[in-house]
Parts: structure tokens; sequence; C-alpha cells
């Protein structure tokens, strides 16, 4: 809808005398001379025929180059409206999967013992998300690199079975703080690649998807450190789209990461 009120408009200025006189330039320049109009203009008939609205009918000495400015505007908005409505039904695809926080609670269910110590990160979802039986130990992760800290980390870990990173939020954004938060940084690098004698035994996501083709990105990406392979999307085609912002992830398809003691 704002892709045909953004040709619609484009429409209006075309007709409009100063951009009318644009195009008599930019067509006696020959800026139009070798192009031709985009096949797809026809597929949007209310922008040629916007005169049908009580608007004066063009002149027959329209220019071409107005004529240009318009097929342009009509193959804008095809466009747009095509890859809007691609990436829509590929993010409707994300609610045939549980939502990830739930099928981690699940795997916890199934294969962690009552009474199991689990870390999980500060400001983030506490997982498993019915935590009856469990004894969760929050990690402080987003306060500063003091000693206080750092004590409060290591007698966490030092009882944890199990380490539960129920999104981004922590490694994506403190790891690309080096200056303000090393030992973080350091503490991220050193947990996925098995430093601290934890493994990853679980990865649940779930990405938008068209057919075979899934959408994902890399949080870690930039970061010195790797998420663990099983956390890739299972497949046949994947398209990668770089890191995105936490805001277009972590609330409806976070990448939730479980390791556990060796």
């Amino acid at each position: 809808l704002l892709a045909v009120y953004a040709a619609r408009m484009l429409f209006a200025l075309a007709r409009d005398e100063p951009w009318r006189r644009l195009g008599h330039s930019l067509r006696a320049r020959g800026v139009f001379a070798s192009r031709k109009l985009p096949a797809c203009h026809g597929y949007l008939p209310s922008l040629q025929k916007g005169h049908s609205d009580g608007a004066p009918s063009p002149s027959k000495g329209h220019s071409d180059g107005t004529q240009h400015l318009l097929g342009w505007a009509s193959f804008l908005a095809c466009v747009i409206l095509i890859y809007s409505f691609l990436h829509a039904l590929a993010f409707v695809s994300l609610y045939r999967s549980p939502h990830p926080w739930l099928a981690a609670s699940d795997w916890f269910y199934d294969h962690a013992p009552y009474g199991s110590v689990i870390a999980v990160e500060q400001w983030d979802h506490p997982l498993p998300l019915d935590s009856t039986g469990y004894d969760l130990r929050e990690l402080p992760v987003f306060d500063e690199d003091t000693s206080e800290k750092w004590a409060a980390m290591e007698q966490a870990l030092g009882k944890a079975d199990y380490v539960a990173i129920a999104s981004r939020r922590g490694y994506a954004t403190l790891a690309r703080w080096p200056e303000r938060y090393p030992l973080t940084a350091r503490y991220y690098r050193l947990l996925f690649e098995g430093g601290l004698g934890f493994e990853p035994v679980a990865c649940f996501a779930r990405h938008p998807r068209l057919g075979p083709l899934a959408l994902t990105d890399d949080p870690a990406a930039g970061l010195g450190f790797s998420l663990p392979e099983l956390c890739q999307p299972e497949a046949s085609l994947v398209l990668r789209l770089g890191r995105l912002d936490e805001s277009f992830v972590v609330y409806d398809h976070p990448r939730v990461v479980i390791l556990a003691r060796r």
C-alpha cells in the first residue's frame, strides 16, 4: 500500500509543471534516448491513467521524458510490492514452528534432570520457561567488568551444569565493546570455543523461509568467534544476510544456545 502511494506521489510530481520541464530537459539531453520503458509499468494501470480522477488529460505534446518518469515510478512500485510480498510471506513462515524458547524449554524437560543448576544471563529470558525443580543462577554479564562481577560469574559458572543463552542480547552486544568489556568479550570467546569446560549440546532457532530457501543472519559476525555448527539452519539453500539489529530478531525468532558441562 505504501509503495502504491509512493508511486502515485511520483506520478503527481511528474504532472507538475516544474517536473514536466525537467522531463523536457532530460529528454533534450538524451538521458532517456536509449532506455526503454520497464516492462513492469503495465502492471499498475491506475498510475498510467491518473487523469481519470478529474485531472485534465495530458496534451498531445506531453513529453516523452515525463512518460519515462511515470514508467520508472510504476516499475519502482512493482519492485517494492513484489519484495514486500515475498518478505511478508517468508516472515509468516516463522509461525509454523514453535518459538525457540518453548523448544529449548522442552529440551531441558527431556534432558536435564531435576535439580540441575542452569546459568542464565542477566536481562534476558530465563530458561526453561517453567523452572520448577531447577536451580537457576543469574550471570551478571551486563555489569561493568569489576572484580565483584567476575566473582559472581565464577561462582555461578562453577556450580552450573548448563549455560542457557536465550538470545544474542549479551554476546552480540558486549563482545563488540572490548574497550569497555574486555573480560566479557574474552569470556564469550572462551565459552563458545570450549575453553570454560562447557560444550554446545543444543541450539534452537527458526528462520524466515521461502520454500527450500532459509534467510539467516550471523550475530557473531566480526567478533572473532563463531556460533556452534549445530546453530546453522537446516535448509538446502541459505541466504546469509550478515548481522541484523537485535530488535528484528530476538522477539520472534531468537537463537538459543545451550551448553553443558563436560
